[in-house]
């Protein structure tokens, strides 16, 4: 816990720090962040494709992890329809799962830092963090494994426009024989994750009928966020 938050520090140390409009960034890093098996990758790919690229990242079949290292891909065209980051290359990071299969969740951690000493440089801009969810899950202990690692995100972000920059994806919502995932919705809402809510993140669905789609809005959310005036546009 206490190696991701120094993960996300690092990229802290890359902010902008004058105006969107008056010094573009240099390149915009958007993680992807969840547990083992929750569609990452998946993910991934569908926005991928949404953008016309040719590239994909590799996704596991089984509930064992396939991403063991950082998987960073830069997806062209998405930063088209926003002025501030037109042409600005955009970087997706694929991470390995938590409660992975090959590494520890510490494993990940440093890895995750290391590739964000070593790639992001000055002008660097985090676009966001995506953190995915399986919504299907039927553990009842499922939410409360992901609050430690949501607990640690509001206490490196603190403040609630950077907390904007988090959002939870919840996938799978066309396994309609795993019960209400409506219910299940309304309880991460409302319970499990009602204290990173409050401090600023919000939940979203990734859209079973229009993967790509959902993919593309999520993302696009997180840019609106450089369109802001400089005074409230969260910087890191």
């Amino acid at each position: 816990m206490r190696s991701l938050a120094s993960s996300l520090r690092t990229l802290k140390q890359h902010a902008m720090s004058k105006s969107p409009t008056s010094n573009p960034p240099s390149s915009i890093v958007i993680l992807v962040l969840g547990q083992t098996g929750a569609g990452k990758s998946y993910f991934i790919n569908k926005l991928l494709a949404e953008a016309g690229s040719k590239h994909h990242v590799q996704v596991g079949e089984q509930q064992s992890s396939c991403t063991s290292d950082i998987t960073p891909v830069t997806a062209s065209g998405l930063t088209s329809k926003h002025p501030t980051s037109k042409g600005c290359p955009l970087v997706v990071v694929d991470t390995p799962g938590f409660d992975n299969t090959l590494v520890s969740d510490r494993d990940i951690c440093d890895r995750v830092e290391v590739w964000l000493t070593e790639s992001c440089r000055d002008g660097t801009v985090l676009g966001g963090i995506i953190y995915i969810y399986d919504i299907s899950q039927d553990r009842p202990s499922a939410p409360a494994r992901v609050n430690s690692n949501l607990q640690m995100l509001r206490e490196v972000l603190r403040q609630p426009e950077l907390m904007g920059k988090v959002v939870l994806v919840t996938s799978k919502w066309d396994r309609v024989m795993c019960g209400d995932l409506e219910t299940k919705e309304k309880d991460l809402s409302s319970k499990h994750w009602a204290f990173v809510v409050k401090a600023g993140a919000r939940i979203v669905r990734f859209e079973a009928k229009k993967e790509g789609a959902s993919a593309r809005s999520i993302v696009d959310s997180l840019l609106e966020l450089l369109e802001q005036p400089a005074d409230t546009m969260p910087l890191w």
